[in-house]
């Protein structure tokens, strides 16, 4: 779970990818604390699973699936993505709680600002 607190900017440093397989992305962090291999981190929204980590480098899996239903598709090296750690219990909850997973796609109908802020028209598919 996350609180959808966004706590660092990563950037992609390099990316692999297999074909008919997952996808490799090297992200580049300054102010993630003790992050391990296995944790969750939220990525751009995307949870995600440390696999790799050097020095201020981890690596994450993308999957096929994930990739076709979510931002990390867009993911290039220098792009800059939102980091977040999942929570522990013993966190304040000062966000929302968030699971970063894919429940389906949306169209972006409309986006109009609203003094310091943002109105997002979305249209989804009843499943």
């Amino acid at each position: 779970m996350f609180k959808g607190i966004i706590t660092d900017i990563g950037t992609i440093t390099d990316t692999t990818t297999h074909p008919n397989s997952d996808q490799i992305f090297h992200i580049k962090t300054q102010n993630l604390s003790s992050i391990s291999k296995g944790d969750s981190i939220a990525c751009s929204g995307v949870c995600l699973t440390v696999v790799d980590i050097m020095s201020d480098i981890f690596t994450v899996q993308v999957s096929q699936e994930t990739m076709k239903v979510a931002n990390s598709n867009t993911w290039k090296i220098g792009k800059k993505i939102n980091l977040e750690q999942a929570m522990r219990l013993s966190d304040k909850i000062d966000g929302h709680l968030v699971q970063g997973h894919v429940d389906g796609i949306v169209k972006i109908l409309t986006i109009e600002r609203n003094l310091d802020s943002h109105e997002i028209k979305l249209s989804c598919h009843k499943n």
